[in-house]
């Protein structure tokens, strides 16, 4: 993995492959992920009908990484970080999505895919106690995006 400075949704124009942290939650009344804080919520403003997508994807597939869509030439995948949208993120959730967002760079021969800090937004975990836990999992083709 690569660690780099920035704002993931200032950076998305160069990269064409974002990552949004997410939570397994749906909203049943209106069939739509719940993305209501953070860079999920930042990424319901900017990519219209993403919500829904996630849903579907949720329903389908479980609480696992995934394709949300492409808007603008900009092409969007969940990484999941907790399972209720209340709860701080979970490490070995972090884990296993990045373990199954290597499989996903494999299978769809991605050259480059930003990923903000997985948890350490509203997830409540810091860093310093993510990345020990993941440096070994993502190569180089991640790039891990910090707010300066």
């Amino acid at each position: 993995m690569v660690e780099i400075c920035g704002n993931v949704f200032d950076l998305m124009k160069t990269y064409k492959n974002i990552c949004i942290p997410t939570n397994g939650n749906i909203n049943n009344k209106k069939i739509e992920a719940v993305m209501g804080a953070g860079v999920a919520r930042q990424a319901k403003k900017l990519f219209p009908g993403i919500e829904k997508n996630l849903a579907y994807h949720l329903i389908a597939f479980g609480n696992k990484v995934g394709y949300m869509g492409d808007w603008d030439d900009i092409s969007v995948y969940s990484f999941p970080t907790k399972t209720h949208w209340f709860e701080k993120s979970s490490i070995s959730l972090i884990v296993q999505s990045a373990i199954q967002l290597m499989e996903l760079i494999e299978i769809n021969k991605i050259d480059k895919i930003l990923l903000p800090a997985p948890g350490c937004g509203c997830g409540g975990l810091k860093w310093e106690n993510v990345r020990p836990e993941i440096e070994n999992i993502l190569d180089d083709k991640v790039y891990i995006t910090h707010l300066a």
